[in-house]
Order: structure tokens, then C-alpha cells, then sequence
């Protein structure tokens, strides 16, 4: 499949309205952490060759901080969807 399949399936998805439940959108975070967590070593050796990072400072400076962000995003997601009303001018 080439870049253009993939992009055209992606919007088709998204258009869908497939990605708007929260159940959904939760589902895909955990998926986020899980994969980030599982490749863990293989990312600590790519900023090792690519950017000469320890383990330590990879952690530290990228993959802890995506963690940390994503636990964030499920955590508030819920109150983040919630429709608020807006007064218009």
C-alpha cells in the first residue's frame, strides 16, 4: 500500500466519525503508551547511535516525557471532551 492509500484511508476514518467516542480515543493512547513502552530498549538504542544519548538521558529527555504525556492526555481526556457553552458576541 503507498502513502496515498494510507492517507485517503486515514481521512476516510476520520470522516467516519469513527475517532470522535471517547472509549476510542482512550483505547488509542493506552496503544500509544503500550508501543512506547514495548519498544523501549530499541528507541534507547536509536538515540544511542543517532543523538550518542545514555539510557538515562533518553529516558529523561524523550521517552519519560512522552509517557508522562500521554498518561496526562488519558487522564483529562474526558473532562477535555466535555461540550462547554460559549457566549457569542
Amino acid at each position: 500500500m503507498d502513502a496515498d492509500q494510507i492517507i485517503a484511508r486515514q481521512r476516510a476514518c476520520f470522516q467516519s466519525g469513527a475517532t470522535r467516542p471517547l472509549q476510542f480515543r482512550l483505547a488509542q493512547l493506552q496503544k500509544l503508551h503500550d508501543a512506547v513502552e514495548s519498544g523501549e530498549q530499541l528507541l534507547f538504542e536509536a538515540l544511542q547511535k543517532d543523538l550518542r544519548k545514555s539510557p538515562q538521558d533518553a529516558y529523561t529527555t524523550e521517552i519519560g516525557l512522552v509517557l508522562c504525556e500521554i498518561r496526562h492526555a488519558i487522564r483529562h481526556l474526558r473532562a477535555w471532551m466535555k461540550p462547554r457553552r460559549r457566549r457569542t458576541p
